[in-house]
């Protein structure tokens, strides 16, 4: 079974779903930590660290998002050179297992 344009919008949909929730997450653990400034906290706390961090998710994200959305491709690639379902999900958990995450 090849991906179809149809199934964006539900790509989409999920992708846009995980944005929010890490999103909402990540600003309350920033809220909460903002909060602990003020109580002086180690120099890994600081302003200059938390700007770092937030701009190095920020794109960590980014890239992350990338290589989910190219999934679908990777699928359809496989089937039209012939491989099978079986096949296509050995190689798709191999990816996964052997990705440095």
């Amino acid at each position: 079974m090849a991906y179809t344009e149809s199934e964006a919008p539900a790509f989409l949909f999920f992708f846009c779903i995980s944005v929010l929730i890490t999103g909402g997450l990540l600003h309350k653990k920033w809220k909460g930590s903002a909060e602990d400034d003020a109580n002086g906290k180690s120099a890994s706390d600081s302003v200059e660290f938390k700007k770092f961090q937030k701009t190095y998710l920020v794109v960590y994200f980014c890239v992350m998002a990338g290589d989910w959305l190219q999934g679908p491709y990777v699928y359809a690639l496989y089937d039209s050179y012939g491989f099978d379902q079986h096949d296509i999900a050995v190689l798709f958990v191999a990816g996964f297992g052997c990705a440095d995450q």
